[in-house]
């Protein structure tokens, strides 16, 4: 259940700038929209909570399909890729790579919008301010949702850069079949970013 979990935040922050006037259609955008964050990115990823194993780890996307989670807690787990429509782990740190799994991104998308849809319709309890990041405005956005695909309530906040739109920062808590617990994500923006390429 952790890889679910952390697939599905991953997959909601790899998501256009927030354009909605009002606080519930920005929130609802942000937990709707599958792309966001435009162009590649890094995203360092802590987790921990009952029923949820802790981890740390290092999320890099190309933001067209090919990606790459680096564990760092536990330092024992495998390394996972996703290239061309199909998944690869690595136990040795990304020196070779092993075909696991085959899907079909653009049914996975389809599919993943209209349970995202499906979440909105219960979007709640939702709240805008500001804050800064190291001396950088941004908008807060948060609210609470039920996830239908992680059978569980979700109490998200975003960070937005009011300039960029860029979304720098996300928590997500969670509590519901799979365990209670919560996931922090930071996310920078990586131009020089170079992923492996599986043979």
């Amino acid at each position: 259940m952790r890889t679910l979990f952390t697939a599905t935040l991953i997959l909601l922050l790899s998501t256009p700038a927030v354009m909605a006037k009002t606080c519930q259609d920005k929130f609802i955008d942000l937990i709707t929209n599958v792309y966001s964050n435009k162009g590649p990115l890094k995203i360092y990823i802590t987790q921990d909570g009952k029923g949820i194993m802790k981890s740390k780890n290092y999320h890099y996307s190309d933001g067209k399909g090919h990606s790459m989670t680096e564990m760092i807690e536990p330092k024992n787990m495998a390394w996972t890729l996703f290239y061309k429509d199909a998944g690869y782990s690595s136990p040795d740190h990304g020196k070779s790579w092993k075909k696991t799994f085959e899907y079909n991104s653009k049914e996975q998308t389809k599919n993943t919008e209209k349970t995202l849809k499906k979440d909105a319709k219960t979007a709640r309890n939702m709240t805008c301010s500001k804050e800064d990041i190291q001396g950088v405005a941004h908008e807060t956005i948060e609210g609470v949702y039920t996830s239908n695909a992680l059978k569980a309530e979700m109490h998200d906040k975003f960070w937005v850069n009011e300039k960029t739109g860029w979304i720098s920062k996300k928590i997500s808590r969670m509590k519901g079949k799979y365990g209670n617990g919560t996931t922090v994500q930071i996310i920078e923006p990586a131009p020089d970013l170079k992923l492996p390429v599986p043979h």
